[in-house]
């Protein structure tokens, strides 16, 4: 006795797709939720589980315009310029990823392309350590020391790293 569930697994899809589709939408906006997701990283346990957030949040962020200047543009148009025109929505808060390998050290572009973070995504697989910091204190758009946060992703696989480095340093 064979039974076709095809009403049933149509459903399950539509339902996934919809909370895959909702999940994309729900964007890291403030200081404070970014400080929220930096601390459940850091409470999540197992490399795998800390990986897949950061990949998520990656794509999730190349739909996110990382405003450093803090609002200041000179005209709404220098804005548009800056901002671009890929971007849904704008946040005044987003951490650095640093992707190390023994003494090497990148850092991945605070507005990065979305073509390159997929490929990032794609290749950043194994991982062996994942760290949250605070220590990076650049100066800010204005010239003052700002702290932000970062994460620091040790890579294993010298292989793996070179692919980063490479579409990191891609002009296309």
């Amino acid at each position: 006795m064979k039974r076709i569930f095809i009403p049933e697994v149509l459903i399950i899809i539509v339902f996934f797709t919809f909370q895959s589709f909702n999940a994309q939408e729900d964007f890291i906006l403030s200081k404070m939720e970014n400080q929220e997701w930096l601390k459940n990283l850091k409470n999540t346990r197992g490399l795998d589980a800390q990986l897949a957030k950061i990949r998520h949040r990656m794509l999730q962020d190349t739909a996110v315009y990382f405003n450093y200047r803090n609002g200041d543009f000179e005209t709404e148009r220098q804005k548009k310029e800056l901002k671009g025109f890929n971007f849904k929505e704008e946040s005044p808060s987003r951490p650095l990823y640093i992707v190390a390998f023994a003494e090497e050290r990148l850092l991945l572009d605070v507005n990065p392309e979305k073509g390159k973070i997929e490929k990032i995504v794609e290749v950043l697989k194994k991982v062996s350590k994942i760290e949250v910091l605070k220590t990076i204190k650049p100066l800010d758009f204005k010239g003052e020391p700002a702290m932000y946060s970062s994460v620091r992703i040790t890579i294993e696989d010298e292989s793996v790293y070179k692919k980063i480095a490479g579409i990191i340093e891609a002009n296309n």
